[in-house]
């Protein structure tokens, strides 16, 4: 919903505005974060730079022009026709190093922040091999939306994040959750 379709009588101080901007930028930051994985899966540099322009125009405030570029790389995403896809590479151009049974081993992570724009809110199973990918992508949608708040705000962002690990039945180092913790300053330190 655009800034001027917001019906008048909903308005109090400015809070109504307020708060459908930040969900305004919650959802397009979440969104692009799944266009960015699914960009960098199948290989399509072109649309992972596009993104990142968005994710700039998101950071600046400008909404309404990153919400019509992210419509844009979603179509280029789902509807492009690329031929040519030699040049990328598949699973199966890379050899098994790993016996299949290795591969099974899941993790379960689940959210424990009150932050209701993020990922698992619900617990879900991941790869242990590919954990740090959703561990990430989760934690930066923290950074995300403290970072979101200072900018609002016209304040400076301080973010710190963690990773914990822990060692998988193979003796394998895989990456079991991560904390993010952040301020919002006047100044920098």
């Amino acid at each position: 919903m655009y800034l001027n379709q917001l019906p008048s009588s909903g308005l109090h101080n400015g809070q109504y505005v307020q708060n459908n901007v930040e969900r305004s930028i919650k959802y397009l930051e979440s969104k692009l974060m799944f266009l960015l994985a699914r960009a960098s899966i199948n290989g399509d540099t072109d649309t992972v730079k596009l993104l990142k322009r968005i994710r700039n125009m998101i950071y600046s405030g400008n909404v309404r022009a990153a919400e019509k570029l992210m419509n844009e790389a979603e179509r280029r995403l789902y509807f492009s026709v690329d031929n040519n896809k030699k040049h990328r590479k598949t699973v199966d151009d890379f050899p098994s190093k790993v016996d299949d049974s290795d591969t099974e081993q899941k993790i379960t992570l689940v959210d424990g922040s009150n932050d209701p724009a993020v990922s698992f809110k619900y617990p879900a199973s991941v790869p242990a091999d590919s954990s740090f990918l959703f561990i990430a992508s989760h934690e930066r949608q923290h950074v995300q939306d403290i970072v979101g708040r200072a900018i609002l705000e016209g304040k400076i962002a301080q973010v710190y994040v963690r990773y914990f690990t822990s060692y998988d039945s193979h003796g394998r180092l895989i990456f079991v959750g991560g904390y993010t913790w952040g301020k919002i300053t006047d100044y920098r330190v």
